[in-house]
């Protein structure tokens, strides 16, 4: 397989991590977070068990909880070689970015990302260095 295309197929796995995360994000968004129906329903005294997690939610939007966390893990992904870590670190920093909070979020997506691409495409065999070599003037 040609090294183009492996380097394809690592891109197109975090447009698909990152197009899933957006989607069930901003579902979240606009259908628990910002509706006035919701807020309004949850502050009553005898509001649905659900809202405690609509809470946490958006807590973590409040305190930037999404976006610092994925600077950690995108450390922690970098320092470890961690693919895992690297994973919940673009999720969660394109969480804290679609939740409005784009710094620390952005760095963190910007990070996972850069890493993952790196650890979801195959190491550079022998073979493909020569023929890199050999187009070079």
């Amino acid at each position: 397989m040609p090294q183009t295309t492996k380097h394809t197929a690592a891109f197109l796995r975090i447009l698909l991590l990152g197009a899933l995360t957006s989607a069930v994000v901003l579902l979240l968004r606009y259908q628990l977070v910002e509706p006035d129906d919701i807020a309004q329903l949850c502050l009553r005294t005898n509001a649905p068990a659900w809202c405690g997690a609509r809470q946490w939610v958006v807590l973590g939007f409040a305190w930037n909880a999404y976006g610092w966390a994925s600077l950690v893990f995108a450390i922690t992904a970098i320092l470890t070689r961690s693919a895992a870590a690297a994973t919940v670190g673009l999720i969660l920093g394109l969480t804290g970015a679609l939740l409005y909070r784009y710094f620390p979020a952005g760095l963190g997506l910007l990070l996972s990302a850069l890493l993952l691409s790196r650890l979801w495409a195959p190491p550079v065999t022998g073979a493909a260095r020569e023929q890199e070599a050999q187009r070079r003037p």
